[in-house]
């Protein structure tokens, strides 16, 4: 019995697969690097609780979020990218990207 749980266990743990994407968050309007925005995605819902995976650019703009699921996701993952200042976007971003470039919107006032 003991022999039969560890092996679902490792089992379950070899199903999780480990995701990364990363890019550049860049202004829309000037083209330059914008920082410390917040990109976010769910990762997850279990029992009505939503996981994310969530990174903040750094200086240069860039990102990357890296997680682990169980799910078989899309080429295409859904983000949200936020920052005062800058109207939400959501994008598709590509699965196990390293150079996707993604704009933000300057508000408008």
């Amino acid at each position: 019995m003991r022999y039969s749980i560890l092996l679902l266990l490792l089992f379950i743990a070899g199903c999780a697969k480990e995701i990364r994407a990363a890019g550049i968050i860049i202004d829309e309007q000037t083209g330059l690097p914008v920082k410390e925005a917040k990109v976010r995605m769910i990762v997850n819902i279990v029992n009505n609780k939503m996981e994310m995976a969530e990174a903040v650019t750094s200086r240069d703009g860039r990102f990357e979020l890296q997680f682990e699921t169980f799910r078989n996701l899309l080429d295409q993952l859904p983000v949200e990218l936020s920052k005062p200042g800058y109207q939400t976007n959501m994008y598709n971003l590509r699965k196990d990207s390293q150079s996707d470039t993604l704009a933000l919107k300057p508000d408008s006032f």
